[in-house]
Parts: structure tokens; C-alpha cells; sequence
């Protein structure tokens, strides 16, 4: 979460090669001049968007500070379709140097529902003995409130990917934890009722694998949702779902492309049982991104092609969104439309200047009005950016970096 812009490519690049795992590509993912000695950068990304008619949009993220050595979560606001937004501080964690709404590159770490109007966003911070654990934070319209979930038993790392709410009194939250004894990833699953959070069986994961994760997530009801990711075995990492019916989770197993060194499902949007669209992106033996897509019948997956991005780490979509089955948007580090039948390329605009932009979360109160939040490049920093559809093209907002 933390380091430079160079350092964070590096990472993504030996963590594809060492253990075949999709390293999410962040907007910081490209060459960049070393930072010099005593010089500060910063690392301000939004992480996620909910925005909702009559009640704009919250996007949140993280922000970190080279100078202080601290990582704290980042929430901005805004009012109407297209007006400027506002920095808030949401409350973190006493004496905890680490804390922040989702993981880098997951775009659905927050979630709101109109009545009452209520959001909830998660991610995890790092306590004092650096422990990683689950972090929740509320959000009214006014003020902020911690609601930290419980974590598993045993773990020594556990953090919170993804999030769906149907009403105030349902959130279904999807996240990772470590044990070790024996050492192993798995999932965790929880549900916030409005009041308090209730711990969830383990998520199943593929016999023989590792490493699962689960980075999208989308809600038709409280008694089915979507959940979309990847998992390991061995060299290989193929792509992941799993359905829950209120009661518990069962695995389902995507097509993964052939022929590529991993593949990830990153996003997923859901209009009922028999379709979902979901997004991602694989990695070839060049370590080149290339964007992925996939739609759900209510039986199975098809793979569907997905156009080629212009920036130089490849192509990857983070998020999507659907209206109805023959109106969907999709983006990442570039952008694409669906009519129903194919994906085509939407133009995609980048900050002045820069060689990178990621826009990882996606949120629509309309097919003409939707809001895509992310980060990008610039120098030694990566800095925050909103991205504005109207239904036929992309505009880049500036949003407020701290």
C-alpha cells in the first residue's frame, strides 16, 4: 500500500513471476524517476464509489504521507451529477499506523442505500504489532463511525475486499485472512444488519489451491449474491465465483483463458440470477495485462472478448455496471461499453501529463450518469481522479488530492 512508484511496478512484477498470481495493476505501475533522497511523494488513490440520486456520490480510498510514514483512510464527496467534490477524514484507528478503505486495484470497498441513506465502507488496517485486521467505517451524510467486523479465530492477517447492500439492515462483505497453523489463505464472509456484523462459515475454496481471493461482488437480493476472484494451484491461476443463498456459499468454476500465466475476475454487476457481467483482466508471459470478460446465464460462464487498452502495462477492467442486458460499462485503465451481445472500446481520457490512470471503481444512479473513481501517475506521486459517463462518452473530473 505503501512505497514508490517504481517500487509498487517491481512488486507487481515479481509477485506474477514467483508464485503465478495475478498482481493487480494499480495506476503507479509504470516507469517512474526514483524519488530522491529527502524528497516526499504521495500516494492518494480512491478505492471505491457509491453514488445514489438525490444524495451524490462517496468515494473512498487511502492516503499516505512519505513524510510521516502513515497510511490513513481517504473519503471525498460530492453533490450533483458532475460537481466538485470534498476531502473528509474518516476516522481511523487509535495508534494504528495503517488504514485504509480496500485493497490497491478493488474497486467495490463501499456501498450505499437511500432509507435511510447510509453507507458502509471496509478495508483493514495494521495494528501496532503490524497485524493486519478488518476495518468498517459508516457514513450518514454528516459524520463518520467506526464498525469494525470481528475477525476470524487464529488469523494474523485479515482484511476486507468487497462489499453489497441491498437495504440498511443487509451488507454482504467478502475478505481474506491468514492462519498459520496449518499456514493457509481463506476467505471470510460477513453480514452487517444495520447494527452489528455477524461472522460468517469460511468460504469454500477449490481442493488443492491457495491463495483464493474474491475482489468482486455484487448483491441481487439478501439471498443471492455474486462473488467473482481467482485462486491458485500450483503454477496456475485459474479465475473464481461463488454464489450465496443467504444460508451459505457454493463454488463455481469460470472458463480461464488459455494459454496465459493467470487470470483474475476484478468486477461483477448482477441484474438477477440468470445475468451477471463480470470483468478482469489475465497476464501473458511478458508480463502485459489483458482485459477479460465474462457473462453469467444462471447456469455458466461464457467468455466474452474485451477490447485492448492504449497504456503500456496491457489492458485491465476493474469494475462494471449494468443498467440492463444490453447496457453495461466497464473500466480500468480503459474503458468499454456493452450493447447486449460485445463489448466495444469507450475512449478513455488520461490526466494531462501522465502516463498512467486506473479508474478501479464504477457507480451509476442512471445509463446516462455514472462515476468511476480511481488514481494516477504523476512523477514520484500517484494523485486521485474521477472519471464522469454521460451515456455516450468518458470526461476526467480533477477530485482533491490531500
Amino acid at each position: 500500500m505503501v512505497g514508490t512508484v517504481s517500487a509498487r511496478a517491481l512488486a507487481a512484477m515479481v509477485l506474477a513471476m514467483a508464485v503465478g498470481l495475478l498482481a493487480v495493476p494499480v495506476a503507479a505501475a509504470a516507469p517512474a524517476r526514483p524519488a530522491a533522497a529527502g524528497h516526499s511523494f504521495r500516494n492518494d488513490e480512491l478505492q471505491g464509489v457509491s453514488c445514489l440520486a438525490g444524495h451524490g456520490c462517496l468515494a473512498v480510498g487511502s492516503r499516505h504521507s512519505s513524510s510521516t510514514s502513515t497510511t490513513k483512510a481517504l473519503a471525498e464527496t460530492r453533490g450533483s451529477f458532475g460537481s466538485s467534490w470534498t476531502v473528509h477524514n474518516p476516522p481511523g484507528i487509535g495508534g494504528a499506523p495503517i488504514a485504509a478503505f480496500g485493497p490497491i486495484g478493488n474497486g467495490e470497498t463501499v456501498s450505499c442505500v437511500a432509507r435511510p441513506f447510509t453507507c458502509l465502507g471496509i478495508g483493514s488496517y495494521n495494528n501496532k504489532a503490524g497485524h493486519q485486521l478488518n476495518y468498517a467505517a459508516r457514513w450518514n451524510g454528516t459524520a463518520w463511525k467506526t464498525v469494525n467486523p470481528p475477525d476470524p479465530k487464529n488469523t494474523v492477517s485479515s482484511g476486507l475486499d468487497a462489499i453489497s447492500c441491498r437495504s440498511a439492515s443487509f451488507c454482504l462483505v467478502v475478505g481474506h485472512w491468514l492462519r498459520l497453523v496449518p499456514p493457509h489463505d481463506q476467505l471470510e464472509s460477513l453480514v452487517w444488519n444495520g447494527k452489528k456484523w455477524t461472522l460468517k462459515s469460511v468460504l469454500p475454496i477449490p481442493a488443492k489451491s491457495s491463495g483464493a481471493r474474491l475482489w468482486g461482488l455484487s448483491c441481487v437480493s439478501a439471498t443471492w449474491c455474486m462473488a467473482v476472484g481467482s485462486y491458485s494451484v500450483g503454477s496456475a491461476q485459474p479465475v473464481l465465483s461463488e454464489i450465496w443463498n443467504g444460508k451459505k456459499w457454493t463454488i463455481h468454476r469460470p472458463p480461464t483463458p488459455r494459454h496465459l500465466n493467470g487470470s483474475a475476475l476484478l468486477g461483477v454487476s448482477c441484474l438477477a440470477k440468470t445475468f451477471c457481467n463480470a470483468v478482469g483482466s489475465s497476464i501473458t508471459s511478458t508480463l502485459l495485462f489483458r482485459s477479460l470478460g465474462e457473462t453469467w446465464n444462471g447456469t455458466s460462464w461464457t467468455i466474452r472478448p474485451t477490447p485492448s487498452g492504449t497504456q503500456t502495462i496491457g489492458s485491465v477492467l476493474f469494475d462494471v455496471k449494468c443498467h440492463s442486458r444490453t447496457s453495461c460499462l466497464a473500466v480500468g485503465d480503459l474503458a468499454a461499453a456493452w450493447n447486449g451481445t460485445a463489448w466495444h472500446s469507450v475512449h478513455f481520457p488520461l490526466p494531462s501529463g501522465s502516463p498512467l490512470a486506473n479508474a478501479v471503481s464504477l457507480s451509476c444512479v442512471s445509463a446516462k450518469r455514472c462515476t468511476a473513481v480511481g488514481s494516477y501517475a504523476s512523477g514520484t506521486s500517484t494523485l486521485t481522479a474521477a472519471w464522469n459517463w454521460n451515456g455516450a462518452s468518458l470526461t476526467l473530473q480533477t477530485t482533491p488530492s490531500p
